[in-house]
């Protein structure tokens, strides 16, 4: 590649791309954002800017110009008209600029994680999850225009992806942790399928490098091995000042699921034994509490109690309980045979860097 478009470098996927990319073969690299401030993680490098949405016309036929490879990383989580917009505008743009190249950047989201013991490419997909439904559709144009114009593009689902950066899996995790009890179901014992962040940018590479042959493919991206959530979760203890996950026993997570009402979280009744925060918050006795705290001479005191009393509990929505909850191996067989992929970061290794990286971060300055 010698002129990649990159669009969504300002988020973590994209943004360890260009990182990668500049510290190895260093091509000549655009990146397309909403909010330039977003760049300021890469803005050491040498790089062509451009302000827009991909779902505009103009800014993607200005970054685009000139490029022979293009990464759409970018997604509005508030918007699945403009994603599928950004898609379509992106397929037509890539075909005018004779790009030889474009990877998409789906999710592993797409599939049902509890309806086969083994998920590969072709396994059942989620209709239920509008960010899954969102992917889909996306996924469903850009192939289209592969079938009827010869659109080189290659789909990557990548896993639970984790690192430096990381909003989803990284800081809300560490987040989560300082703030309460994180509960997992079925023991913590169903399946993460965890990849470390330089290992998607590997494969995103491997993608752009492949033959023509590969164009028209999907491939789910993970990590090597099998990693239960228990073991992910408790591999952030090290980091001072986390609270251990709850874990639920299967009856318990059986039950709570059918309490699921829609996309919200499961109404769970407060215990005074199991989560005594927020018991008291359903009682009188909470009004009187935060009345007290505006007392200097009572305060101190009151807060230092509390310090002693279990943090609350934190249940998982009802997308969230899915992946928690998840029976299916992600299958990469596709992505070695075909890329020549192999993970280079075992969980370990990759948990290892990720630690150092929060320890810098200070995330639990507040």
């Amino acid at each position: 590649m010698k002129k990649i478009l990159i669009t969504g470098a300002g988020g973590f996927i994209g943004g360890r791309l260009v990182e990668i990319l500049k510290e190895t073969e260093n091509p000549e690299i655009c990146i397309l954002l909403r909010n330039i401030a977003k760049a300021a993680r890469i803005s050491s490098y040498p790089l062509n800017y451009f302000k827009g949405s991909a779902s505009n016309e103009n800014a993607i036929a200005a970054s685009m110009q000139g490029c022979d490879t293009v990464v759409h990383c970018a997604h509005n989580f508030a918007s699945p008209e403009e994603n599928l917009q950004a898609a379509d505008i992106i397929a037509k743009q890539c075909l005018q600029n004779g790009v030889s190249k474009l990877v998409y950047i789906s999710s592993f989201a797409v599939h049902s994680s509890n309806a086969e013991d083994r998920i590969k490419e072709d396994s059942l997909l989620n209709e239920q999850w509008e960010y899954a439904v969102n992917k889909i559709a996306i996924e469903k144009k850009l192939m289209e225009y592969h079938k009827q114009k010869g659109l080189p593009v290659i789909i990557l689902r990548p896993a639970v992806v984790y690192g430096p950066f990381s909003a989803a899996w990284t800081t809300n995790t560490v987040m989560q942790m300082l703030g309460g009890r994180v509960v997992i179901p079925y023991e913590g014992e169903r399946i993460c399928n965890a990849v470390y962040i330089d290992d998607v940018v590997n494969a995103i590479i491997k993608a752009l490098r492949s033959p023509a042959s590969c164009n028209g493919k999907t491939f789910i991206v993970s990590g090597p091995g099998t990693v239960s959530w228990k073991d992910y979760y408790n591999s952030f203890l090290p980091y001072g000042g986390l609270s251990e996950p709850v874990l639920m026993s299967r009856q318990e997570s059986e039950l709570f699921l059918k309490n699921f009402n829609g996309d919200k979280t499961a109404e769970s009744k407060a215990s005074l034994l199991k989560d005594p925060v927020s018991f008291l918050k359903t009682t009188p006795v909470y009004n009187l509490y935060k009345a007290l705290l505006k007392n200097p001479g009572i305060r101190k005191k009151l807060l230092s109690a509390k310090a002693n009393i279990p943090r609350q509990l934190i249940y998982p929505s009802k997308d969230a309980f899915e992946t928690l909850s998840c029976i299916g191996r992600a299958d990469i067989t596709k992505l070695k045979t075909e890329l020549g992929y192999y993970p280079q970061f075992n969980f370990n290794e990759g948990m290892k860097k990720t630690l150092l990286w929060i320890e810098w971060a200070n995330l639990n300055s507040n």
